[in-house]
């Protein structure tokens, strides 16, 4: 695996500098004075929960209380992105009622909400919970998320709560509008990324002219985002692009692990061999850190494999078109 997913990185101080997610559970209450009086702001806080003995049980040990924690950081006057991880069954319903809640509460240090889902691999030995995030149940935590936005626009002037993209593509609601995303200010962490791609694929296809030539591309991504690019695929035919979209299963993780951002390069390898692949294929960068997949694997060996050329491409229709136009 990529070796930097052997570091424990519940630190402070990654979540200032590249954007982690914490937790504060391994924080003293030298460190959160530490956090004020440098102005480590902001930072990013998986909260999970707000209830102090569920949130314990959630992580698995004896923890600080979050609500505290945040307390003494607005004294400091710093600012949070937090993230809630739902468990069906676990955290969500009444307890997420009050997650969202006691969070708002605490705005502006509190600056955004994200819902996202908790991510199950074949390799867990113990299931958080029995219950799988379905269609419906997806569509009930889109409404939830919806109810609160209006809430808290009327009160806050501000939307703060967002459900993660996945949300939406495993409901079949259309995802939000990009003003409603407020800057994306949880675009890392999947708030957002689609309906960025879909505005640029739109303005993309107004912009671009033909081919001289026609060219074939392949472009691979994980089972969930798979239609969204599969209709813009359709969309090149005009412009003498043919773009074949290959929807990876991740071997590595598990097929229950759907995103793009966890594919892993040697199942892009055997899933794509054998395969007429055209010019050259094109992975997006939510895959790659420290210019490596997942499982340590880079975008030159993927390339030696197949036997093409392999381009990184941001998760932007037309970047991912100027680079197939100019190859």
């Amino acid at each position: 695996m990529r070796k930097t997913l052997y570091l424990k990185d519940d630190d402070y101080r990654l979540s200032f500098l590249d954007g982690n997610f914490v937790t504060l559970a391994n924080c003293t209450d030298s460190d959160i004075d530490r956090i004020a009086i440098q102005r480590l702001s902001p930072l990013y806080l998986s909260v999970h929960a707000t209830d102090h003995d569920l949130r314990s049980r959630m992580l698995g040990r004896k923890i600080p209380d979050i609500l505290d924690q945040i307390d003494r950081l607005s004294e400091g006057r710093i600012e949070l992105h937090t993230q809630i991880v739902l468990c069906r069954g676990l955290n969500d319903g009444q307890q997420l009622e009050k997650s969202v809640t006691d969070l708002a509460a605490r705005f502006p240090t509190v600056r955004s909400i994200a819902v996202v889902p908790e991510g199950v691999t074949a390799h867990r030995k113990r299931r958080t919970t029995g219950y799988e995030m379905d269609r419906q149940y997806c569509r009930e935590i889109v409404r939830f998320v919806r109810t609160k936005q209006r809430e808290f626009k009327s009160a806050l002037d501000t939307r703060l709560i967002w459900a993660s993209d996945e949300f939406y593509l495993r409901s079949g609601y259309s995802v939000p509008s990009k003003v409603s995303y407020e800057g994306f200010p949880q675009y890392e962490n999947g708030v957002g990324i689609v309906r960025c791609f879909v505005d640029s694929a739109r303005q993309a296809a107004r912009a671009a002219h033909q081919t001289d030539r026609p060219q074939k591309y392949t472009l691979v991504t994980g089972t969930l985002a798979a239609p969204v690019l599969e209709d813009w695929a359709c969309s090149l035919v005009g412009l003498g692009l043919d773009v074949r979209v290959v929807a990876v299963r991740n071997q590595l993780l598990g097929e229950t692990v759907t995103v793009a951002g966890l594919m892993a390069g040697r199942d892009i390898v055997t899933q794509l061999a054998g395969l007429d692949l055209g010019e050259a294929v094109l992975v997006p960068s939510v895959a790659v850190r420290d210019h490596v997949f997942i499982d340590d694997v880079s975008a030159v060996d993927i390339g030696d494999a197949l036997g093409v050329p392999v381009m990184v491409v941001e998760p932007d229709a037309q970047d991912a078109l100027n680079i197939m136009l100019s190859i």
